[in-house]
């Protein structure tokens, strides 16, 4: 156990040496101008005694570290990071300004950083989201054009909700032979991969493979939804059982069969010299996963948020049901041979905690010290 006064974001990698590299944040108040989900403040390299060897911090007025980083082999870490945008640049982009229901809009960044001292680290790569939009809602803006006709760009226009943050990326992962990067979008329900060889500013830098909700880019329709607020998008590793597939906690949240979450393994559609390419359909494959594992029944198996899956050296899956706190390792029959449940994480006592905090911020004692207070308590709950 690792104890520190600042609670976690969202991500933790124990290292091969031993040491914790983790994202933290002293509270979502911290920074003012960025406030969303599993907003971070730095990140961390711990020790094994519990000594903090790096702490990184990047936040700021436009820029704020945000749900999961990466460590890669070369020793440098991917950081997922909100980039904020007013309102006017937001318009100037293409988006209907019915759309905006504030004053900015929250996109998205990569940075990789490698670590220097104790404190600093030099920003040696970077992509962002707002290089690579298109929309068909005005014509007089440089990026419009038929979306269907642009699967490598995101539309700005399309939302799942009316929240400045529109695209919530929530895992990235790396793949270093092929050098390319596997993000999730939670509220798009897609997994994007795009090109880390390339500069941000490049076409290469596009999208080049996504998949999860071809209705995104205007090549299905809900129908062909495959992916729902999904999370932990990674590439299997080297030396397990579907090595280079890719495996997703599909979370299920708005699943029109019912709530509940799954574990999807798929095989990217791809031409003999690696390149992905469409199905006959006009989308990205696969049809359907190659493996998938799923409870179906909503009680045991079911995680609205959170989660995660991974899969073992000895061809299981173990599986992480994030808003209960509950593991449990699983053979490729589905055989249950391990679990394990979490005492600090419930999702009943987080219920709890929470009526705690409404009854405590909405009490005639109310005020906004108050309520950041209370909200930091939940925080580090």
């Amino acid at each position: 156990m690792w104890e520190n006064e600042f609670p976690p974001s969202n991500a933790a990698y124990l290292l091969e040496d031993g040491t914790l590299l983790r994202t933290c944040s002293p509270s979502v108040f911290a920074n003012e101008s960025i406030r969303s989900t599993a907003v971070g403040f730095y990140v961390q390299k711990i020790s094994r005694e519990g000594k903090i060897i790096w702490n990184f911090k990047y936040s700021d007025e436009k820029y704020r570290l945000h749900h999961d980083i990466k460590p890669m082999p070369n020793g440098n870490i991917l950081m997922l990071v909100y980039e904020k945008k007013t309102a006017k640049e937001a318009i100037a982009a293409g988006r209907n300004p019915d759309l905006l229901k504030e004053e900015f809009l929250l996109s998205e960044r990569i940075i990789e950083v490698k670590p220097e001292g104790k404190e600093d680290g030099e920003i040696v790569w970077s992509w962002s989201l707002w290089d690579h939009l298109v929309q068909d809602f005005d014509n007089s803006k440089d990026n419009f054009g038929d979306v269907a006709n642009h699967p490598e760009l995101l539309d700005i226009n399309f939302v799942s909700n009316d929240k400045p943050d529109w695209v919530h990326l929530n895992s990235i992962d790396y793949n270093v032979e092929k050098d390319q990067i596997l993000l999730s979008s939670r509220t798009l329900s897609e997994i994007w991969i795009i090109d880390h060889s390339a500069s941000e500013k490049e076409s290469r830098g596009h999208i080049i493979y996504r998949w999860g909700n071809p209705q995104v880019y205007k090549r299905g329709t809900k129908k062909d939804q495959k992916l729902f607020g999904q999370h932990d998008a990674q590439w299997i590793e080297k030396g397990c059982l579907g090595e280079g597939n890719i495996l997703i906690f599909n979370n299920g949240d708005g699943r029109p069969d019912g709530e509940y979450s799954s574990v999807e393994e798929i095989v990217p559609s791809e031409d003999k010299d690696g390149n992905y390419v469409f199905l006959e359909g006009g989308s990205y494959g696969p049809e359907n996963p190659v493996w998938s594992f799923s409870s179906g029944d909503g009680e045991e198996f079911f995680s609205q948020h959170i989660s995660g899956a991974q899969r073992l050296e000895n061809g299981n899956t173990l599986i992480c049901v994030g808003g209960k706190g509950y593991f449990f390792e699983i053979t490729s029959e589905g055989k249950k041979v391990w679990d394990y449940q979490n005492k600090f994480c419930d999702d009943d006592i987080y219920k709890k905690k929470i009526k705690e905090v409404e009854k405590y911020t909405t009490s005639p004692k109310n005020n906004p010290s108050r309520k950041k207070e209370a909200v930091f308590k939940i925080r580090r709950y």
